[in-house]
């Protein structure tokens, strides 16, 4: 798979580092929109360690949302993608940080909560440039878009007017909770990547409601950063240009790679057959009309062992058939698959690939990889990592929108 380097079992992919530097950017443009030298440099340093403890939190709270299986396997939960729960509590951490904190420091909560806002909005808004998404047709990240653009010309404007940035931080908060919690009872919005619920939106207009009976509009106005700021917003508005137009060409391209590659979205899947663990012969063919998940996974990967319970719940709740083809060419033993399996109590047919054609057939790299195929044996979505239920279900959901 291109853009893809595997360092053992580690999956780096070349998008990741992309994004990495496309958020340096992004942190930069903030800096440079709620830039103030009045700012105290208390304030500062609780905005940063705020940004770590978010991180930590998202990438470590894996732990207590799989708790049994972190006290059987905690290296395979951490390598788990961490999904909605992990969101809500990584926020819950940085809420309850940021009020510890600015009270014990007898700062204002303002100036801490509105560089937060401004820079989760302009990192959204740029992550949506560049892995846009769609649900049931519509293209839900790019109304999202906009109203996080509108919402940072609304911050740029009343900058301008030296209104309060107590004020302005529960004007944000409002609009931004309102709009993505209306736009949420319609379609699947996301913060990001996770799928989050229309309350948590709501919640944060409801704060913002609430904060408003306590403001004090004559504190904490913030300087004006005239050109500056809206050379920011203008560059935000190139890259998300640049950015759609990236993704234009890449569909562009995928839709051409038809002809050219063997294995790509859009192609057919080729057929293979396999025997299971039981001994059946398995072929793909067998679930013409069906929809299929395939999933490329060995025991010794860490990844894969994380999500084959995530996978287990979605065999079991959706209408789709899951194959699990085991790299059983790099394993002990058979013996040590079917333990493996039977610990586990998975459900779904485990195939063997005992001297790795298909992988090779289907140009396999790291594990784990999954391709899932629509009714009409079209490749829908190949995803190199491991995956929750949640990002499953929209994998699936998309087959139904090809």
């Amino acid at each position: 798979m291109d853009g893809i380097w595997t360092v053992g079992p580690l999956i780096i992919k070349q998008a990741w580092l992309v994004l990495a530097f496309l958020f340096v950017v992004g942190f930069l443009l903030s800096s440079q929109l709620v830039k103030d030298p009045k700012r105290p440099q208390v304030a500062k340093e609780v905005y940063w360690n705020s940004i770590v403890y978010f991180f930590l939190a998202y990438q470590l709270s894996s732990l207590f949302v799989y708790p049994m299986i972190a006290i059987v396997d905690p290296i395979a939960v951490l390598a788990m993608p961490s999904g909605t729960n992990e969101w809500l509590i990584a926020w819950g951490v940085i809420a309850i940080y940021v009020f510890w904190k600015t009270r014990k420091e007898h700062i204002r909560r303002d100036t801490v909560f509105l560089p937060i806002l401004v820079t989760y909005l302009v990192l959204e808004t740029i992550y949506f440039s560049f892995y846009p998404f769609r649900s049931d047709g519509n293209p839900v990240s790019f109304y999202q878009t906009i109203v996080n653009l509108i919402l940072l010309f609304l911050f740029y404007f009343q900058q301008q007017k030296s209104v309060s940035a107590q004020l302005i931080v529960i004007r944000l908060a409002i609009l931004y909770g309102l709009l993505n919690g209306m736009l949420s009872l319609i379609l699947q919005v996301r913060m990001f990547d996770a799928a989050v619920p229309s309350w948590f939106y709501f919640l944060i207009c409801f704060i913002g409601l609430v904060s408003s009976k306590k403001i004090r509009p004559s504190e904490g106005t913030i300087n004006r950063n005239t050109k500056k700021g809206l050379f920011t917003l203008f560059l935000l508005i190139g890259i998300n240009g640049w950015g759609s137009l990236g993704f234009l060409d890449e569909a562009m391209l995928k839709q051409g790679s038809k002809e050219t590659l063997q294995i790509a979205v859009g192609q057919t899947a080729p057929e293979f057959v396999l025997h299971s663990l039981e001994g059946k012969e398995i072929s793909l063919s067998d679930f013409k009309g069906q929809r299929v998940m395939i999933n490329f996974w060995a025991t010794w990967c860490p990844p894969c062992r994380a999500e084959m319970p995530d996978m287990e719940k979605f065999h079991t709740n959706y209408d789709v058939v899951l194959l699990a083809v085991n790299g059983t060419n790099t394993e002990g033993s058979r013996d040590h698959v079917k333990e493996f399996v039977s610990n586990l109590h998975l459900t779904f047919p485990v195939l063997l690939d005992e001297h790795g054609k298909i992988a090779s057939l289907y140009q396999i790299g790291p594990m784990p990889t999954s391709l899932f195929i629509d009714k009409n044996g079209i490749i829908t979505d190949i995803h190199i990592g491991a995956m929750n239920e949640e990002m499953m279900v929209r994998k699936l959901q998309a087959t139904n929108d090809s």
